[in-house]
């Protein structure tokens, strides 16, 4: 199944709907639906409409989704606060409305989060302040126990992602650190990022989860900075052991790296792929 990220037309200037419909004219199976274009009102009216309009497309929800309340990204690690319940709120309205097939988050950091804004000391100052991994793992964890609650009432999957390079601290970011949490939590899925997962030098670990993975961000950065560039079918090759790899989300997920004829010519390769498969 391949689905597009709404982050593509979102970040040229369309809104939700219009990326859903342009999505649906190209010819997809679905979209995954991320923050960056939502409406800062009546999102949950704007995803009605869509569902109405477009019944046959499928659908992921990239978390968080924006409900125009200054709530614009989330930490799981700072486990269930008033403004995480909230979130975890609206982006299961949502996920029912669209009925959903995964919500997706990002592992959590153990950066300190306040007003919204990643919270340091100044640059002359040292370390960043952070949570003790014990607190922020158990905070994690009691966050992700509520998602997988919700997603269990409306037939959704809760699914996390190996996060992209750089200096946060997350609590999952290598093979061994994801297993040991589906170890405790076996009700959750692994989205596998080409493009994270290159430039961490980690495709090869990531994907010995085999039957974990429940969705494919498809891109390719061949350095070690997250460039999400469209990929071939060369560098495709390695999914085919996944095992649900026809049965799961592709998405194709870029921004201004790829421009329209490159993104139609990702859709055939990646149809030529699992062709192959």
């Amino acid at each position: 199944m391949i689905y597009l990220s709404s982050v593509y037309f979102g970040c040229r200037g369309k809104s939700v709907y219009g990326t859903v419909k342009k999505a649906h004219e190209l010819g997809f199976d679905g979209v995954e639906i991320r923050q960056e274009h939502l409406p800062s009102k009546n999102v949950l009216g704007e995803l009605k409409k869509i569902k109405s309009s477009f019944p046959d497309l499928g659908f992921t929800i990239h978390a968080p989704l924006w409900n125009g309340k200054g709530i614009q990204y989330l930490n799981t690690a700072m486990g269930l606060t008033g403004k995480n319940r909230r979130v975890l709120n609206d982006l299961f309205k949502g996920a029912e409305i669209l009925e959903a097939e995964n919500v997706l988050f990002h592992p959590g950091f153990r950066e300190v989060l306040a007003f919204n804004k990643v919270l340091w000391f100044p640059r002359t100052h040292s370390p960043r302040l952070k949570m003790p991994r014990g607190i922020a793992e158990k905070r994690h964890k009691q966050f992700l126990e509520k998602a997988v609650e919700m997603a269990g009432n409306i037939g959704a999957n809760v699914v996390i992602e190996n996060p992209a390079p750089g200096s946060i601290d997350y609590l999952l970011k290598s093979k061994e650190e994801f297993e040991m949490l589906f170890s405790k939590m076996p009700e959750l899925g692994f989205v596998l990022d080409i493009s994270h997962s290159l430039a961490n030098k980690k495709l090869d670990d990531f994907l010995k989860l085999g039957s974990k993975i429940q969705e494919v961000h498809v891109s390719y950065t061949n350095t070690d900075e997250d460039l999400h560039l469209p990929i071939n079918l060369e560098q495709l090759q390695p999914l085919k052991p996944i095992p649900k790899i026809k049965n799961i989300p592709l998405v194709l997920e870029h921004s201004e790296n790829a421009n329209l004829k490159e993104l139609i010519q990702e859709t055939e390769t990646v149809e030529k792929f699992l062709k192959s498969v």
